[in-house]
Parts: structure tokens; sequence; C-alpha cells
């Protein structure tokens, strides 16, 4: 199990079928709880390492494999600076991508840079966990990251794979 460093994932108020959209305080997701209070976030609502089961609808908590991609997906996905406890956390890949450039090479070399220290700070905070006493299990913690991967589709879409290594030792590639 992870503690809570500031990472969160983003709800969409659907919970087994039933739409929460329309009255977001009541999501039994989320809880209604938005955590900004900043206008350009004044609709996002978020979740923190919880899912729901599809066998039962009850709240389950995500560990190992489906655990460890949400925080690397956090990790990269997550403007920094924008997380109040943690201002370090996170990558300024959509200011990067924002700011005029000459070449998609600058900006694909930018964003491998800023998804590998994202993927450091994640595997230094893992380390942190550990030394604390809080448990971690081999799937859950980062081993090494392989590569990073980031591809244009068009101009104005891009991908990114991160090849990593668990270590318990599985090979994994996350997209975003």
């Amino acid at each position: 199990m992870s503690f809570d460093l500031g990472q969160r994932v983003i709800c969409n108020h659907l919970d087994n079928g039933i739409d929460y959209k329309s009255m977001p305080d009541t999501c039994p997701k989320c809880l209604g709880m938005n955590h900004f209070k900043d206008q350009n976030y004044a609709d996002q609502y978020y979740y923190y390492d919880a899912d729901w089961s599809f066998v039962n609808g009850s709240l389950i908590q995500v560990v190992d494999l489906p655990l460890l991609q949400e925080l690397c997906l956090k990790a990269v996905l997550t403007v920094k600076e924008n997380c109040v406890f943690h201002p370090e956390y996170g990558t300024s890949i959509t200011a990067s991508i924002a700011a005029a450039t000459t070449s998609f090479e600058a900006v694909q070399r930018l964003i491998e840079k800023e998804v590998n220290v994202a993927m450091a700070g994640l595997q230094m905070r893992q380390d942190l966990q550990i030394s604390l006493g809080q448990t971690l299990s081999d799937d859950e913690r980062i081993y090494t990251v392989n590569r990073v991967d980031v591809s244009f589709m068009d101009a104005r879409t891009l991908s990114v794979n991160i090849y990593i290594t668990t270590v318990s030792g599985k090979d994994l590639v996350f997209a975003v």
C-alpha cells in the first residue's frame, strides 16, 4: 500500500452504470471532493488508489501492477507545482508542449527527460516508503526504467511508452 503523495485519479462519476455527473457531490467514488480552488480545475474531482470491483461493485484497494501503472501515469500526467504538499512532483510536459519550439526532436527530447525525471522521483519515493517501514510488494516497486519512447502520431498528438522492470522481475510497458 502506498501513502498519499498527493497522487490522484480524475473521477468520471460513473459507478456500476449509475451516472453521478449531474450531481458530483453524491458520487461514492470521489465523495464529491474537489481538491482545487483554482478555476482552471474547478470541474475536476479525484479519488485516491481505489477502484470498483466488476464482480460485486465493492470498493477495492488498487495494489501490485495496477497500482504501479497508476503511480507512473500520475507521476507523468500531474502538472509540476500543482500539488501543494509536493510541488516537485509531476512534470511540466503540458507547458513544454504549449511553448513555441523549433523542432519535433527538441520536444521529443524534452518529454523523454521529463518522464525519466518523474520516474526517478517515483522510484526515490518508493525507496523512502520502504525506509519508513511501509510495505510495498515487489510488483509495486520500480527496479529500473529501461527506456522511454516518445513518438508523434501527427503534429498535435504524441505517444509516450515507458518500459519498466519491477523488483519482481516483470517487464512492463505503460502507454501515456
